[in-house]
């Protein structure tokens, strides 16, 4: 399949581009990450494989899948490229003003709302050209750290052996209902909350968490007549029906200025959501992710003020 021929000694950027496309396992999204067009990144695997004698990716059952030989080449490479990129970044400033650094953060649905909308404020003036690349937690998450596959979490509930954390802010719970809502006739009390009917937000597991642990005994008593992760959706759903949404209040801050209806003080007490930000270690002393964690950190000090300041009187 392969022309042979005399084996030349590989550039770095065929060396970077192969360790996007082994950690990738997939063209399109290796491209993404180097910024390149997918038909550059194809005619680069080309010449990869020809370079190798091997196919590298094959497809498989979910997607492309690495070779005997793509599986021993995978761990040396980012090992050999971590080495050359610590040795360029010590003499290299990063400089966020001029930086088209591509940044991959994973979060849920539910606190993508939050964060995307300041982050691309605080960075509009400062890194004009640094990109961010929002994905969903993975399944594997401390090898997607590891490898670089992600940059940072940011969640409630991240579930991670080796990852260091720092947390951003912590938010109360509110009550969202349809302003005309029956139950808003009478007092609301624990059990005419109960008696409601609910809809959960399964993107951000700590938000059902901390409704549990509030309820405490009587947990089971509450019905969950819709689950969905998709966050921006729940308000119109509670507009058009009876259902009770339980949500930070940072969510919900301005629903009632959108959609008919109410934000009230929940008649129980429940633990904040505390939103915390998460990296592996090897990252912890770089100076282009130091500033990514300054900025998010400072994006949690903004995102705390706004929450203390909102008032619920409902």
């Amino acid at each position: 399949m392969y022309r042979e021929g005399p084996a030349k000694p590989l550039n770095l950027n065929l060396l970077w581009s192969l360790n996007l496309l082994l950690i990738e396992r997939n063209v399109t999204s290796a491209a993404d990450r180097a910024g390149i067009t997918q038909s550059a990144m194809s005619h680069t695997l080309k010449q990869l494989r020809a370079y190798f004698q091997d196919e590298l990716l094959v497809k498989g059952e979910r997607g492309f899948v690495l070779t005997p030989k793509a599986e021993k080449i995978s761990g040396r490479l980012q090992q050999g490229l971590e080495i050359v990129g610590q040795a360029i970044d010590a003499e290299t400033e990063f400089v966020p003003e001029t930086s088209n650094r591509l940044f991959t953060i994973a979060t849920s649905d539910f606190l993508s709302a939050l964060v995307m909308p300041s982050l691309a404020a605080l960075t509009a003036e400062r890194a004009p050209n640094t990109r961010f690349r929002f994905t969903s937690i993975p399944e594997h998450l401390d090898r997607a750290l590891e490898t670089g596959r992600v940059d940072l979490v940011i969640g409630s509930s991240i579930e991670s052996r080796l990852a260091k954390r720092k947390r951003l802010f912590a938010d109360q719970f509110v009550c969202v209902v349809r302003q005309d809502h029956p139950a808003l006739q009478k007092p609301f009390t624990k059990s005419r909350y109960l008696e409601m009917k609910h809809i959960d937000l399964t993107s951000e597991p700590g938000v059902t968490s901390a409704i549990m642990k509030g309820l405490g005994a009587r947990a089971g008593d509450r019905t969950v007549a819709t689950e969905s992760p998709f966050t921006l959706s729940a308000p119109l759903v509670v507009s058009f029906s009876h259902l009770v949404l339980t949500a930070p209040r940072l969510l919900t801050y301005g629903f009632s200025d959108v959609y008919p209806v109410s934000v009230l003080v929940p008649p129980f007490k429940m633990p904040p959501l505390s939103v915390e930000a998460a990296w592996h270690p090897r990252m912890e002393a770089d100076p282009t992710h130091i500033w990514l964690r300054d900025i998010v950190t400072e994006l949690g000090d903004l995102m705390q003020v706004t929450a203390d300041g909102i008032e619920i009187t409902g």
